[in-house]
């Protein structure tokens, strides 16, 4: 087969394998991070997409070249918009992996390594969830880095590589691990070649990383460039120091069995998992062995790997309550293939390959559909574990439904509050959070109860919203519950203070902004 053709089909088959994530809607981050997100909405308000963190000030995450091309997107066809654009930079992406493995492999094994990274089970949450754009696009700025840099030489710096890698800087924090790959491929080909790389050649990354760095400075307002900004982690000493090594472990791991499929992997917060702590162990002893022993694509692919990986194990307490996620291990799929790649060049391991692709490939085919919409998204969550943030998900969706099954909604709210009790991995500032979302939760059930009825007792029903409020003073969602009760109530100026309020705690909330306006309409605004 010729390589034009062969890159076709490779193309081909990961487009047939994904492709039912054209057909998916917003879910879950989706709704805040894109439709309830005012600089996404209006695209044309630049300031706001490029010059503002995309969760906020209080996260350290800002990717301007992600929220203007989220932004562009959905201004111009909605949600299918977004994920044919996701689509189209995972097949790009596909095709650099093909470029870089049809440099180091014997063609047959390049092109189904190549196929593995495209289909690989994990990556179906990166090209079909849409607030996950950010990892096939940081992940295709990586991937021209590397084959910019590798057809370059040790040489001469190209100016391709140099781009790719602003660019996955401005999608993602964690395209900071290029310029780390860039210097694992020199140090790779430095120990196969007697020629030494030019180290000074890679001043031009060193002042992308200054400028970038200098923005975030200007963005967050601070020294610390909103690094110091985020969840907080509370654990036991003993179980923090073991915890990189345990989440390299777990991480690994799910490269090579990313079963069952979730979004919502609770991490255990006490104890530690002396078995992925072992696997961790056992990726740095592989990487550590294969670079002694000189095994060429061995030592290649475990080096980006842990590089890939390095922000996540590292910065543990910027993950949040899910540690480990299939969008971590975007680009890191690829690495491990290459890191086989010895192994595929003989009969026995290529047949695995090939196996072991075909699974993965089935399992991308069936979890694009899980993206569907909210309902099916949360329904296959729930039927996958017992999280409190599921089930809390699943309580929205039948208050939500129309018409709404308040019974199903008050016991899915009171089962989630009962979990919710106990601590959580991550800051406890998230598991009260999620407490107080559950309250208002509930408390919406006796508003939308109340409504069903000819005469409500609105005081009764705002006073649940007040009880919240006394104990989470900036919970958007009981100001806005409360808001609205006051409206129903007759106290407009009560009603649009509140949801003011709501609006500028959670800008991303759309009902209490829709809520704002019809009272602004009932008092002539």
């Amino acid at each position: 087969m010729s390589r034009p053709l062969s890159l076709l089909v490779v193309l081909l088959v990961v487009a047939a394998t994904l492709h039912g994530a054209l057909f998916g809607g917003l879910v879950y981050d989706d709704l805040r991070v894109i439709a309830g997100n005012p600089a996404i909405d209006h695209p044309a308000s630049w300031r706001a997409t490029l010059a503002e963190p995309l969760w906020g000030p209080t996260f350290p995450h800002w990717r301007p070249l992600t929220q203007l091309l989220l932004a562009l997107a959905y201004s111009s066809g909605g949600a299918a918009a977004v994920h044919a654009l996701a689509l189209a930079l995972h097949l790009g992406a596909v095709g650099i992996a093909w470029r870089i493995a049809h440099q180091l492999l014997e063609p047959r094994a390049a092109a189904l390594v190549a196929l593995a990274f495209g289909v690989h089970a994990v990556q179906a949450e990166s090209v079909a969830w849409a607030a996950a754009l950010n990892d096939p696009l940081w992940g295709l700025g990586a991937l021209v880095a590397i084959d910019a840099h590798l057809r370059a030489g040790p040489q001469r710096m190209a100016p391709v590589a140099v781009l790719a890698f602003a660019l996955a800087l401005a999608a993602k924090e964690t395209g900071i691990v290029v310029a780390g790959f860039l210097v694992a491929i020199d140090l790779w080909r430095w120990r196969d070649s007697a020629t030494a790389p030019r180290w000074l050649r890679l001043w031009p990354c060193a002042v992308v990383l200054a400028l970038w760095f200098g923005a975030r400075v200007l963005v967050f307002g601070d020294l610390a460039a909103g690094f110091d900004r985020g969840p907080g982690l509370e654990l036991a000493v003993s179980r923090a120091r073991l915890l990189p090594l345990e989440l390299l472990g777990r991480q690994a791991a799910l490269l090579l069995w990313p079963w069952p499929a979730s979004m919502f992997r609770p991490m255990p917060v006490a104890g530690t998992a002396l078995a992925f702590v072992a696997a961790g162990l056992t990726v740095l002893v592989l990487t550590a062995w294969s670079v002694w022993r000189r095994a060429r694509l061995a030592s290649l692919g475990l080096s980006l790997l842990l590089v890939a990986l390095a922000p996540y194990a590292l910065r543990p307490a910027s993950l949040g309550e899910y540690p480990v996620a299939d969008r971590y291990l975007y680009f890191a799929v690829f690495a491990a293939l290459l890191a086989g790649g010895e192994l595929w060049a003989h009969r026995a391991g290529f047949a695995a390959l090939a196996v072991a692709t075909l699974a993965w490939a089935v399992g991308s085919a069936v979890r694009v559909y899980d993206f569907a919409d909210q309902a099916t998204f949360v329904a296959a969550h729930r039927a996958r574990g017992d999280d409190a943030r599921v089930i809390y998900m699943a309580a929205q969706v039948a208050l939500e439904a129309a018409p709404p099954r308040l019974d199903e909604a008050r016991a899915e709210f009171t089962r989630a509050a009962a979990l919710a009790v106990a601590p959580r991995f991550g800051d406890e500032d998230g598991r009260v959070r999620l407490v107080a979302d559950i309250e208002a939760g509930l408390a919406w059930c006796e508003f939308v109860a109340a409504a069903a009825q000819p005469r409500a007792d609105w005081l009764k029903v705002a006073d649940r919203f007040v009880q919240i409020l006394r104990k989470h003073a900036d919970h958007a969602p009981s100001h806005a519950g409360y808001g609205v009760c006051l409206a129903q109530l007759g106290d407009l100026d009560g009603a649009e203070l509140h949801l003011r309020r709501a609006v500028e705690l959670e800008p991303a909330m759309i009902s209490a902004r829709a809520n704002l306006q019809r009272v602004l309409a009932m008092r002539g605004r």
